[in-house]
């Protein structure tokens, strides 16, 4: 709950002194996660999985395609992307 992977229902928490009930935006652009599974999806391309990545940490939709552009270069994974 604390890293927006799951909906918080009730209770109370804090990251660095902002509630989880309406601060996941702010957490994402500071908190890393590092799931103990693989969250890698086998229906999804390299691509897909780096836009919806994108989307989790709370980049801009009109700054995706772009992102998503330059980590594909950056890792040598264009011609793979779909």
């Amino acid at each position: 709950m604390l890293t927006g992977l799951l909906e918080p229902t009730e209770g109370q928490a804090e990251v660095f002194g902002k509630s989880i009930f309406g601060g996941m935006d702010d957490f994402r652009k500071i908190l890393g996660v590092c799931p103990q599974h693989d969250v890698l999806f086998d229906f999804l391309t390299p691509e897909d999985h780096l836009k919806l990545f994108s989307s989790f940490k709370g980049t801009p939709a009109e700054l995706i395609e772009g992102e998503v552009k330059h980590m594909l270069e950056e890792i040598d994974l264009v011609e793979v992307k779909n």
